[in-house]
């Protein structure tokens, strides 16, 4: 992990921080993200952290676009501090906006992923772009041009 931001519903920021990895973030991450070693070479740790996202994760579900992803990388960065596990009751975002939207693939059996737009691959972006499909979802039909 080298970057975590948390949204609530209204938008509003309760985390947005670079976070020091406990290893190199390798070129490929950094083409995709833009953040470099130098920038997180300062940054609080995860177990810096850890007492902010537990305070936030303690009664809240979150919604986590591609929510394997990420909650794969809490895992592993609680691991590798020796800390306990986060409590993380969190659902894929992703997975409902693909059913939501419902281009089946007959190759996958399942709903066909959405790639996540207006995200720019930074955690506060993603977050906002992630919030954006919630709201879609949650509009009442007769908004919508068909």
């Amino acid at each position: 992990m080298c970057e975590i931001a948390i949204i609530d519903l209204e938008g509003e920021t309760l985390l947005d921080t670079l976070v020091k990895p406990t290893i190199e973030i390798p070129k490929d991450a950094i083409n995709i993200h833009g953040i470099t070693n130098e920038e997180v070479e300062n940054a609080p740790s995860f177990a810096d952290i850890y007492d902010a996202l537990r305070l936030i994760f303690e009664e809240r579900k979150v919604l986590i676009y591609n929510a394997a992803f990420d909650t794969e990388i809490i895992k592993n960065s609680c691991e590798s501090h020796d800390l306990n596990p986060l409590p993380l009751n969190a659902e894929c975002l992703m997975e409902q906006y693909a059913v939501w939207n419902g281009d089946w693939s007959e190759y996958h059996g399942n709903y066909k992923w959405v790639k996540l737009r207006g995200g720019n691959h930074r955690a506060g972006g993603d977050c906002k772009a992630a919030l954006n499909y919630l709201k879609e979802m949650a509009r009442p039909e007769q908004d919508f041009d068909y």
